[in-house]
């Protein structure tokens, strides 16, 4: 490093909590779509590798709240593009959670108006991981499980798949000091939906 500054006129400033200033806001999107690349799986039939073809990145946080005793749940979806933010969310009856989150990752992909790089946050297992690693096995068995079984959500799996089509997705596992701040906001509204 010291080589590199030599021969620049280099001032370095300490910025507490730098969350918020604009610059360092990049460099850790940056920084982290880099760390995801990285540990990419394969995921629905989309195109998951990082790659900058000119597309808008796009942040979608999701979350799901579910009533169980009553059968019904909120979803919502809070989508971040640079300054631009948009939050939209619904609630359903005769559902499940994790159809719920399904729901809010499908209406979120809607939202888009152009295809876009998106990189899909959520802290639901069900959701990551049927989508970056059971979708493929479910198709090439025939939407079966691996004991035979129907999937749960098939209808709804579907919608997603055709929702992402546009886009090249990238589904991010948040949770703890990962999560952006949106998946709070996101909560906020699943559950004033429900």
């Amino acid at each position: 490093m010291r080589e590199l500054t030599r021969a620049h006129d280099v001032h370095w400033h300490w910025l507490k909590g730098h969350r918020g200033h604009p610059l360092n806001e990049r460099a850790d999107r940056l920084a982290d779509e880099a760390r995801q690349a990285l540990g990419r799986s394969p995921g629905l039939p989309v195109s998951h590798q990082f790659r900058d073809d000119g597309r808008p990145a796009v942040e979608i946080c999701v979350k799901a709240s579910y009533l169980g005793k009553q059968g019904v749940g909120g979803w919502a979806a809070v989508l971040r593009s640079g300054e631009h933010v948009k939050s939209i969310s619904g609630g359903q009856s005769q559902t499940t959670a994790n159809a719920l989150f399904i729901r809010a990752a499908i209406e979120g992909l809607r939202a888009l108006t152009r295809p876009c790089r998106v990189f899909l946050y959520s802290d639901a297992d069900y959701l990551i991981k049927g989508t970056t690693q059971w979708i493929r096995n479910w198709q090439a068995r025939g939407w079966r499980t691996r004991d035979g079984k129907e999937v749960a959500n098939r209808a709804e799996w579907e919608e997603l798949i055709e929702a992402a089509k546009p886009h090249q997705v990238t589904w991010l596992s948040a949770r703890g000091d990962l999560a952006p701040n949106d998946l709070a906001q996101a909560g906020a509204l699943a559950t004033e939906a429900a």
